[in-house]
């Protein structure tokens, strides 16, 4: 199942992707998005089609 992978670094906390989340598998924390609930994921991508800066990506992994 695909997961969602973010790059705290480059992520300025805009809230974009956890608005976009079905599943509030997303959270701000500080001064970045923080990946709080990753068992909640259903890889719908809809946070990775909203991240405006495109710091969200996937990597499918076998169970």
């Amino acid at each position: 199942m695909p997961r969602p992978i973010l790059e705290k670094d480059e992520c300025t906390a805009c809230g974009a992707c956890v608005e976009a989340c079905p599943n509030d598998v997303l959270e701000i924390v500080g001064t970045s998005v923080d990946i709080v609930a990753e068992d909640e994921c259903v890889a719908c991508e809809a946070c990775i089609e909203e991240c405006p800066m495109g710091v969200i990506t996937s990597i499918d992994e076998e169970d």
